[in-house]
Parts: structure tokens; C-alpha cells; sequence
């Protein structure tokens, strides 16, 4: 049953699916990607990405200096997402120096694909 939310008249449904994703060091990616693909978590996605954070030391033409970090995306059923998100957590060691952080979201839309 959609949930209306109040005074606006927008109908909204539950999503099904969760994305967590993670951004950490380069080299931190590929071993969590087979950690839980062993954990029978296939629904995974490792890429990489340059970019700044704020306040990050600057060049000598006042542009910030860019690093390079991987993203970690798992998709979940929704009812697994927050125990999923405690496992990533602790197996990538987002609590220590350097960890990255995570965050999750609801999809909106998504299609699971089985391959034989």
C-alpha cells in the first residue's frame, strides 16, 4: 500500500532495495568485493574516482590536489540493509584513520539481474 506523506499528495511506495556505498583508499575495494561475495552478497560494484576533499592542500596554482579512491557500491534487499552496513563497516574499517565513510539510500528503481 503507498504511503502518502502529508500536504503534499505525493504518492510513495517503499523502496525494495537499498545502495550502501563506500568511499576509501585505492587497495581497500577489491578485497571487501570478494569478502562479500563469499558472504553470498553478489549484488557489488567497485570503480574508481579522482577527486578533492574540502579543505585539502592546495597546489602552487591554488587548485586542491586530487586523489584517487575506490567506490564500493552494494545493492541489498532492504530488511538486510542495515546488518549489510555493519558488516562493510567493520570488514573495510571505516573506523580507522583512513577508513572513508559510507553512506546509504533507498533505489528508487532497480532491476535484479540472475545469471545462470
Amino acid at each position: 500500500v503507498p504511503e502518502r506523506e502529508s500536504g503534499i499528495g505525493i504518492c510513495m511506495q517503499k523502496s525494495e532495495f537499498k545502495s550502501i556505498t563506500l568511499i576509501t583508499s585505492p587497495g581497500k575495494g577489491l578485497p571487501l568485493v570478494e569478502e562479500l561475495h563469499k558472504r553470498n552478497l553478489p549484488m557489488v560494484d567497485l570503480h574508481h574516482a579522482r577527486g578533492s576533499l574540502i579543505g585539502a592542500p592546495t597546489k602552487r596554482n591554488g587548485l586542491a590536489i586530487e586523489t584517487e579512491q575506490e567506490i564500493v557500491t552494494c545493492v541489498v534487499d532492504s530488511p538486510q540493509a542495515d546488518e549489510v552496513f555493519a558488516q562493510i563497516f567493520e570488514i573495510a574499517g571505516v573506523d580507522q584513520p583512513n577508513g572513508g565513510f559510507m553512506y546509504i539510500q533507498d533505489l528508487k528503481r532497480s532491476t535484479k539481474l540472475i545469471l545462470p
